[in-house]
């Protein structure tokens, strides 16, 4: 229905069925499930009107994570008691993420004074992939949407995102792909004044080990699925502190990198990625002086049309500044013997928007 369904005609044809649902149904009821998803579906087409209805499941998705909690842990004290659906605690995690896509930073008045946040990190104790997978989803949307209520975890969470992506087994790259993603949403949420000159001292230890973990995965082929979110972890750390370029970009990891970019698709990921890259790239140009056509198409995908033969879209302008600057200073690094061959070698479509935008 698109736009419609917020319109309060539809609304009051839509929602009364599904509330008068809602309100039928116990806690232990798997009739939640399908109702859950109704609501999440809802929730993205209605974005921040959906706020009125936020209350009501918001509480009642704390209530089942806490049930759930309880329920398993009784059941490993006593194997005779039955555990709960596991979809209870899934399904409820999901739903809260999609609250906090739906009406962005107005969640933070529902998770406040609230045990959200002590429930997600004993959901994460259990070091179950699946739940881990919707509990990691979840910390990077709160990240970005109410960062304040992580202020004092940042630590805590790095550790438990790096040591989920060791974790090998085919059945948690879900997981593993979301610590991944969850760990670029804190960097960048937890330093809003950015970009560092260095790290501090307390967190450069583990900010190492992070970045370690990092490309060794990237170099990895056998974990391709997660690649994309790798590659924007590590730009988002770098936009951070540029500085970690200089340290760990190399000029063979630096083609897995651009290689991995060159798939990831729209903002704010894509943005995110490319202003790290552009800052670690500007404190050390030679990193990707043999790799500058892989990297000059990735920089030239932010422009691309919406649509084929529509306008090239604009960046961010700081963005667009720093891109600039890299495309020129590798331009008058090749030099005019060299340069018109290399620019005429990338592909005509990446070729005309960095001419256009960039008088290269």
């Amino acid at each position: 229905m698109g736009e419609q369904i917020k319109e309060e005609k539809y609304l009051s044809l839509l929602l009364p069925p599904y509330l008068r649902k809602w309100d039928q149904l116990s806690d232990d009821d798997i009739g939640l499930f399908p109702l859950f998803q109704s609501f999440q579906h809802v929730a993205f087409a209605l974005g921040t009107d959906f706020i009125k209805f936020t209350g009501p499941i918001f509480g009642r998705c704390i209530r089942l994570v806490e049930r759930s909690l309880i329920s398993f842990a009784q059941h490993q004290q006593d194997p005779n008691i039955k555990p709960p659906e596991r979809e209870f605690m899934t399904t409820s995690l999901d739903m809260l993420s999609s609250l906090c896509q739906a009406i962005g930073p107005d969640i933070g008045q529902f998770v406040r004074n609230t045990q959200l946040v002590p429930l997600l990190l004993e959901v994460c104790k259990m070091q179950q992939p699946d739940f881990n997978q919707s509990a990691f989803a979840l910390f990077g949307d709160l990240a970005r949407n109410c960062p304040d209520v992580l202020k004092d975890l940042f630590v805590h969470l790095f550790g438990l995102f790096l040591e989920a992506t060791y974790d090998e087994h085919q059945s948690s790259v879900g997981m593993v792909n979301n610590a991944f993603w969850a760990s670029g949403e804190l960097m960048i949420a937890s330093f809003p004044q950015k970009p560092l000159q260095d790290f501090p001292e307390a967190i450069k230890p583990l900010m190492n080990k992070v970045l370690i973990r990092c490309f060794e995965v990237l170099e990895d082929e056998d974990s391709y699925d997660v690649h994309e979110a790798v590659s924007v972890a590590i730009c988002r750390i770098c936009w951070v502190c540029p500085v970690v370029g200089r340290s760990f970009f190399k000029a063979t990891n630096i083609v897995s990198l651009l290689v991995s970019l060159r798939n990831v698709k729209g903002p704010p990921e894509k943005t995110d990625a490319l202003r790290g890259l552009c800052l670690a790239i500007l404190v050390d140009p030679t990193v990707a002086t043999s790799s500058f056509s892989l990297l000059a198409q990735v920089l030239a995908q932010v422009h691309a049309p919406k649509e084929e033969g529509g306008p090239l879209q604009p960046a961010p302008p700081d963005l667009m500044q720093n891109m600039g600057t890299i495309l020129h200073q590798y331009k008058n690094y090749f030099g005019p013997d060299k340069w018109p061959s290399i620019f005429r070698a990338l592909p005509p479509q990446f070729a005309q928007a960095l001419a256009q935008i960039y008088s290269l």
